[in-house]
């Protein structure tokens, strides 16, 4: 059980996260992913107890990032804006020297387009019929639809930021194999927000693939495409392979 803070973090969240974490008998926890330095910082000093792990909002590029955190940090989840020669190169320069961290890659989930300090929800016009009902039920969706009639997630947190994802999810199940290869430690389904069935189907799903692609064997391909099939029936909005395949390229 690891306790993940949320990517961005006020003072007074730090203050009592930190006051909580000092509270809690030993074992109580594994540890704490961190999304941001400022929150690796508060716990850095003073919880020498507790492991620490970084998630992809540290958005690691390369493995001078990797080297200068090594020494606090248990795993590196790496940037999902990377693409799988770039993920290659920074496992490999990371790994050649003294220290060996442990890397992780998300495979599953919508990817989050933009977090903001700033509370849509509040912004929204309380004269609104249709915010109204929103505060009524926590199971109403809220979401952002663009020129092309694509549906962004829009999710709120316990600090009133905003969470943009994508209108699809991230899918890799049938490049596992690739990503076994490259030396990643493990591998993210991102379920939140999502439905107890949702989570047991694509974490079995994923354990299937897992294990194919451990072992190998004949038409290893045409099994996790039938496997992606499955995914992407009931993912949220489609299905995508993200930067993995083409990388992110810059508009000049």
């Amino acid at each position: 059980m690891i306790w993940k803070w949320p990517d961005i973090t006020s003072e007074n969240y730090l203050e009592g996260a930190t006051r909580l974490l000092g509270t809690l008998p030993e074992k109580t926890i594994h540890g704490v992913m961190v999304g941001g330095l400022g929150a690796l910082w508060a716990l850095r000093d003073g919880f020498d107890h507790v492991n620490l792990y970084g998630s992809g909002a540290l958005n690691i590029w390369n493995h001078l990032s990797v080297d200068e955190l090594s020494s606090s940090l248990e795993s590196f989840t790496l940037s999902s804006e990377l693409f799988q020669e770039e993920l290659k190169k920074v496992i490999l320069n990371s790994k050649s020297g003294s220290s060996q961290p442990k890397f992780e890659f998300l495979v599953q989930g919508n990817l989050e387009a933009l977090v903001s300090e700033n509370c849509l929800s509040c912004m929204l016009n309380d004269e609104n019929p249709n915010f109204k009902s929103l505060k009524r039920s926590e199971y109403q969706f809220l979401g952002i639809k663009d020129f092309k009639n694509r549906i962004f997630p829009v999710k709120t947190d316990d600090e009133c930021h905003t969470h943009i994802l994508n209108s699809v999810e991230l899918c890799l199940i049938d490049y596992l194999p690739l990503i076994l290869d490259m030396g990643f430690d493990g591998l993210v389904i991102d379920a939140r927000n999502k439905p107890v069935d949702y989570s047991r189907k694509m974490f079995s799903l994923y354990q299937t693939a897992l294990e194919l692609s451990i072992h190998g064997g004949p038409h290893l391909d045409k099994k996790l495409h039938s496997l992606k099939r499955k995914v992407k029936k009931i993912s949220n909005g489609g299905i995508t392979t993200g930067n993995f395949l083409r990388g992110v390229h810059e508009d000049y």
